[in-house]
């Protein structure tokens, strides 16, 4: 039988492939050998940390300085137990009036907005907001600022229709000429 190029070569691949065969078998098996050993030696390094820390506790209980530094370290403890129940106290304290500040800060706000400053938790940050917030809205429609303070308010150049009920219950304790006039302005 007449050998042509193409067996010698399907001969030569068939070669090659069993040599690859057998290297990879062979690198295999030292990979496993290899993952073996670290486990092993793994293993072998947790026992020894064991061991050394047993050998340590049988020493220091050989002394009694493990019960000892215990018992020392317990009864310091109890000496600050006394301080942390006051911190506690004042914490409890400190929050309460925490809330209640910021319930007065919030309160200085119409309703609508409460809601939305509520989420705050810093007080500090609430009251600058707020207070920033307040100094930006206007005052009372007609407010005369100067006259503000004595409840005066002038309406004269206000739109009545946009006045509130509780507007014109003030007007009417506070200025009941001024009433009058927006009462005629208001049926025109």
């Amino acid at each position: 039988m007449e050998q042509t190029a193409d067996t010698v070569n399907v001969k030569e691949l068939l070669q090659q492939v069993e040599e690859l065969k057998k290297q990879n078998e062979y690198f295999q098996t030292e990979a496993k050998n290899a993952f073996e050993k670290r486990q092993q030696t793994r293993a072998e390094l947790e026992a020894i940390k064991l061991e050394k820390e047993e050998s340590i506790k049988k020493e220091l209980e050989a002394q009694n300085k493990y019960k000892e530094l215990y018992e020392n370290t317990a009864k310091e403890l109890e000496t600050y137990k006394p301080y942390a129940d006051k911190v506690k106290d004042y914490e409890t304290k400190f929050a309460t009036i925490q809330e209640q500040r910021k319930a007065e800060i919030l309160n200085k706000l119409p309703e609508n907005m409460r809601i939305a400053f509520a989420k705050i938790q810093d007080v500090d940050l609430l009251n600058e907001q707020v207070n920033t917030i307040i100094e930006s809205m206007p005052t009372k429609i007609g407010v005369d600022s100067s006259k503000a303070s004595k409840g005066n308010i002038d309406y004269s150049n206000v739109n009545v229709k946009t006045l509130s009920a509780s507007q014109l219950e003030d007007l009417k304790q506070t200025n009941p000429k001024q009433y009058q006039e927006v009462l005629k302005r208001l049926l025109k």
